[in-house]
C-alpha cells in the first residue's frame, strides 16, 4: 500500500470512526430524552412522564374551572435541574421534610410509610391518624394555624421541601406566599376525579415525591382489587332499597347531586338513589318540604351529617321524625371514627379506601352480602 492510499485509508477510519461516534451520541441523547409515561387505571385529572431519571407530572385541571394545567418537575438530588419552563415547579426528591394542608392527603403518607416526613400541618387538631395525632402531640409535627390563616414563621421554621395543598378556585393567599418564599408548592386534585377509584389512584402521584412507585402501585392494586370485589356481589340484584343523604344547615336542605362522589357510591352498592336522575357533581340545595316530597317513604337515610342519635336529629329539626327512615330506625351517618379533638377519620382515610365506603354502604343495603362485615365509617343510630 503506497503513501497516499495509506493516506486515504486513514481518513476514511477516521471519518468512520467519527461517524460512528455521532451516531452512538446521537443515539443516546435520544434515548435520554425518550419520554415513557406511565399508565393509569382510573385517575384522568394527572399524567406522569419520565425522561432518564427525570419525572414530569401534570395536573390537568389543578381546580375546578383551572384553565391551564399544572406541571411539576421531579428532579432526583443528584441531579442538575434541566431546561423548564418558567411556570413549572422544580421538586428535588426525594422528598424528606413536607407539609400538608389537608387531611385527605395524609393517609398515602401513612400507607407509603413515610409519614415521618410530616412536619407541619394547619389545624392540627382534626388530624385523625392515631400515629400522627401522637406525633402532633410530641412536636414533631407543628401547628400552622388554620389552612386560611397559615403562620409564615412557623412554616419557615419548619422548612419543607414541598407543600401539598389544595385551591378549589385558584385563589389562595396563602399558597402564592408560599411560592413566593421559594418553596415548591404542588396542588393535590383529587377531589376533581370522576370515579371513586380515580381518586383513590392518587397515591401514586404522592408516591413520586418519595421514590415511593413501586409500592404506590401495590397499594393502588390492593384497594381496587377489594373495591372490585364488593361491587361484584351486588352485581345483578333487582332488589335495591331507595335512599337519600345530608341534612339541613341554615334551613337549607344540601343533597348530593346525581353525578357525585355519593350517588356513585350508591349506585355501585345496590342502592336507589332517590336523586340518581340529576345531573350535578357538587350539592343540590333544596327545601325540607322537596326532600320530604321525594323521600318521605325512601328505605334508608345514609348520611345524616354528624349526629350522633335520633334524638340529636329531633333536636335539630323535629320534622325529620316524620320520615320512615327515621321511624323505622334506618338512619346512618359517618360517625364511627371521631377522635377527641373532633378529627373525622371518613374525610381522612375515606377518600383513599373507596373499598371501606363501599363495603359500608353494601353492609348497610344488603347486610347478607356481608354476614362477617363491621363497618368502618358509618353507624345506625338509635
Amino acid at each position: 500500500m503506497n503513501r497516499f492510499n495509506v493516506y486515504i485509508f486513514t481518513i476514511t477510519c477516521l471519518l468512520f470512526s467519527c461517524s460512528q461516534k455521532q451516531e452512538t451520541d446521537e443515539s443516546s441523547q435520544s434515548k435520554s430524552s425518550t419520554q415513557e409515561s406511565v399508565a393509569l387505571e382510573d385517575a384522568v385529572n394527572f399524567s406522569i412522564t419520565r425522561q432518564g431519571k427525570v419525572t414530569h407530572i401534570e395536573v390537568k385541571q389543578p381546580y375546578q374551572g383551572a384553565s391551564t394545567p399544572a406541571r411539576y418537575l421531579l428532579v432526583p438530588k443528584e441531579e442538575s435541574v434541566p431546561e423548564h419552563s418558567e411556570e413549572t415547579v422544580v421538586v428535588r426528591t426525594p422528598v424528606s421534610r413536607v407539609v400538608c394542608t389537608a387531611t385527605v392527603h395524609l393517609p398515602s403518607l401513612e400507607m407509603l410509610g413515610v409519614q415521618n416526613t410530616l412536619k407541619g400541618f394547619p389545624s392540627t387538631k382534626f388530624i385523625s391518624s392515631e400515629a400522627l395525632t401522637q406525633r402532633v402531640e410530641s412536636g414533631e409535627i407543628k401547628e400552622l394555624g388554620m389552612d386560611s390563616k397559615i403562620n409564615m414563621e412557623t412554616l419557615t421554621e419548619v422548612d419543607p421541601e414541598v407543600v401539598f395543598g389544595y385551591t378549589m378556585n385558584g385563589n389562595s393567599q396563602d399558597l402564592e406566599q408560599i411560592s413566593r418564599l421559594g418553596i415548591p408548592v404542588v396542588l393535590q386534585a383529587a377531589y376533581l376525579e370522576e370515579t371513586p377509584l380515580g381518586r383513590a389512584e392518587w397515591i401514586k402521584f404522592i408516591g413520586e415525591f418519595f421514590n415511593k412507585a413501586d409500592l404506590a402501585q401495590k397499594k393502588y392494586s390492593e384497594i381496587k382489587q377489594q373495591y372490585l370485589a364488593v361491587k361484584e356481589q351486588v352485581k345483578g340484584l333487582s332488589d335495591k332499597p331507595t335512599a337519600f343523604t345530608g341534612v339541613v344547615y341554615n334551613d337549607v336542605w344540601y343533597m348530593s347531586g346525581g353525578n357525585s362522589w355519593a350517588a356513585r357510591f350508591f349506585d355501585e352498592a345496590g342502592i336507589d338513589y332517590l336523586w340518581k336522575e340529576d345531573k350535578s357533581t357538587g350539592s343540590l340545595s333544596l327545601a325540607f318540604e322537596a326532600v320530604y316530597d321525594k323521600a318521605a317513604e325512601a328505605d334508608l337515610w345514609v348520611g345524616a351529617g354528624q349526629y350522633k342519635s335520633l334524638a340529636e336529629l329531633t333536636q335539630a329539626n323535629p320534622r325529620y321524625s316524620e320520615f320512615e327512615a327515621f321511624k323505622n330506625n334506618e338512619v346512618y351517618a359517618y360517625i364511627k371514627r371521631i377522635n377527641k379533638n373532633g378529627g373525622n377519620d371518613y374525610f381522612e382515610t375515606g377518600a383513599a379506601r373507596p373499598d371501606l365506603i363501599l363495603s359500608d354502604l353494601v353492609k348497610i343495603a344488603h347486610p347478607e352480602l356481608l354476614p362477617e362485615y363491621e363497618t368502618f365509617f358509618y353507624k345506625k343510630l338509635n
